[in-house]
């Protein structure tokens, strides 16, 4: 079961949502530097590349009345 977890979590981290498309040299790199640690133990999955979508990447950002809240931190930090 393992190698088969292991196995789809490449195909998947080497499609892309909108179909297959190539992945950078940078993310082929950083695929192949979680398959070796994958391999001597360090981890325990390879992670999908940041384009496969996850469902969680949907940020709404939240208005708030007053000043900014940058503001308020930076006041009460002081």
């Amino acid at each position: 079961m393992q190698q088969l977890r292991r196995q789809l979590d490449s195909k998947l981290a080497a499609s892309a949502v909108h179909g297959d498309l190539p992945l950078t040299e940078e993310e082929m790199a950083d695929q192949e530097a979680q398959r070796r640690l994958l391999a001597a133990g360090v981890i325990s999955a390879i992670k999908p590349s940041r384009r496969v979508s996850t469902g969680t990447e949907r940020f709404t950002p939240i208005c708030i009345q007053g000043e900014p809240l940058s503001e308020t931190i930076i006041r009460e930090r002081r």
